[in-house]
């Protein structure tokens, strides 16, 4: 007889089957095939009815069962019993801490130097377990600690099982590059959850220093809202009437509004102070305004 767990390395909480099988002519039958499944306290997790396979000539049968919340190992033993001994078999199984995945989102292309940047954190076990009130902190390469908090109640809208935290970091007043990890650190909950974290890096750039106003038209001298202007690596969207607002350093762009049934406009401009642009965008063609040979 052979009984075995599958898989034999679980997570805290997690499903796993105790399979058992053995040879039809290994065992003479007292009470039928049925193998009574106990725990490393003696205690019965459940019954195994055995039944003939085909393919392999052997008798097998299995319970589903759900991992202890402890981490360790577990013994589970399968009892047999015959016309004239008692069969048994005992497998191993190992409960290792959930795993935490961390993420993050909302980072900016670009970050300007000496300014603060935010961003959002989140986490989620690999058993959706309830993170609310973890602690995390955000750790520099240098080792420094750049601040720290704890997950929200609630989570994330329209998500499942993700906690999130909003995180405001300063960035270094010299840099052109600048990353940070965030780490949660393990901690024994109403499920044991190993450690997790996740590693953000931007682009930083020199604190902009002007202001570029760009008001987006349409052939009808009508604002229009939503659109999408690019000033790389700056970029901005319209409000309802029609305007951007952008905060950069002086230069060279290459000015880029594009949106839904619009068709896209570019334009290389020079920045060397506050300005103020006002540029027409024009509608996609209908379909018919196509003419078909």
């Amino acid at each position: 007889m052979r009984l075995e767990t599958v898989p034999a390395d679980v997570e805290a909480g997690g499903r796993c089957m105790l399979r058992l099988s053995m040879p039809t002519s290994a065992f003479d039958f007292k009470h039928g095939a049925v193998a009574v499944i106990h725990g490393g306290d003696g205690a019965v997790v459940g019954e195994v009815a055995l039944s003939s396979d085909l393919d392999s000539g052997e008798l097998r049968g299995e319970i589903e069962i759900t991992a202890p919340s402890a981490v360790g190992e577990y013994r589970f033993t399968a009892a047999l019993e015959g016309d004239d001994a008692v069969a048994t078999e005992t497998a191993v199984l190992h409960v290792s801490p959930q795993a935490t995945r961390v993420c993050f989102w909302s980072v900016p292309d670009v970050a300007a130097a000496g300014q603060r940047l935010t961003f959002f954190v989140g986490a989620k076990s690999s058993g959706a377990c309830s993170l609310a009130g973890r602690p995390y902190w955000v750790v520099s390469d240098d080792g420094a600690r750049l601040a720290d908090g704890v997950l929200e109640q609630s989570i994330w809208p329209r998500s499942d099982a993700l906690y999130f935290a909003r995180i405001t970091v300063a960035v270094p007043e010299r840099a052109v590059s600048f990353a940070c990890r965030i780490e949660l650190p393990a901690q024994d909950m109403d499920m044991p959850l190993a450690a997790g974290e996740a590693r953000m890096s931007v682009k930083v750039a020199p604190s902009p220093d002007s202001s570029a106003i760009i008001e987006v038209r349409d052939d009808q001298d009508r604002p229009v809202d939503g659109m999408s202007v690019l000033m790389h690596p700056y970029r901005a969207r319209t409000d309802a009437l029609g305007t951007a607002q952008l905060r950069v350093i002086a230069g060279n762009y290459w000015l880029h509004i594009s949106g839904a049934n619009y068709l896209p406009y570019r334009e290389e401009i020079a920045v060397d102070g506050d300005m103020v642009l006002r540029r027409t965008v024009f509608a996609e063609p209908e379909l018919d305004d196509y003419e078909v040979s």
